[in-house]
């Protein structure tokens, strides 16, 4: 028998459990709140961890899709959001398929949609996009056939461009600095200084 000593906050929005054992259990908040756990209660050996584990896997595909009706996401980013809440990874792994069917999760539409975004809020070039995807769990592979498609060197250039117009205070060095700094191309760099420099 064990008993549960207390319950106390921890990051990530997880709620660690001290049983009276030294043990410590961390999972969701709101698994632990689902599952009617309390201070003082007790539970025979393992009854806890299969309560916990019951209330995820019944709680886990409504939590998943209200996050992502409210959040697109890569897959990556997905599985690294819910397993650092503390849902078990081989749950969150097996909510894959049936989310990607139902079309809440689809790298290739977040691919897209954020090259759309940053194309209408800044003024970047392909490699930074593409490094950008990569680093929000989105393959190289398709990374760079999402900002091949949207991006061609006469987008690009009209990119640098605005860039330039909302810079032209900046030396050809500085320019130059930022524009490769902003993934542009040595092509488009060097196109744009030759225009400045008529």
């Amino acid at each position: 028998m064990v008993k549960i000593k207390r319950i106390f906050s921890s990051p990530g929005g997880r709620r660690t459990i001290l049983l009276d054992s030294g043990e410590k259990l961390s999972w969701p908040a709101r698994v632990i709140t689902e599952a009617g756990v309390n201070e003082a209660d007790k539970y025979v050996s393992g009854e806890l961890l299969d309560l916990l584990r019951t209330t995820a896997v019944e709680l886990f595909p409504r939590v998943a899709r209200e996050y992502l009706g409210r959040y697109e996401q890569s897959v990556r980013r997905f599985l690294e959001h819910f397993t650092r809440k503390g849902y078990p990874a081989d749950l969150v792994r097996s909510e894959l398929d049936s989310l990607q069917q139902e079309g809440y999760l689809d790298d290739h539409r977040y691919a897209r949609e954020f090259v759309e975004y940053r194309l209408r809020s800044s003024c970047r070039g392909k490699k930074l996009l593409q490094a950008e995807l990569q680093k929000r769990g989105i393959e190289a592979d398709l990374a760079r056939a999402v900002v091949e498609q949207r991006l061609d060197l006469s987008t690009e250039l009209r990119l640098a461009r605005r860039y330039l117009e909302k810079n032209s205070h900046l030396t050809r060095n500085k320019l130059a600095r930022r524009l490769s700094g902003r993934g542009f191309s040595t092509a488009v760099v060097r196109d744009i200084l030759e225009e400045q420099g008529d």
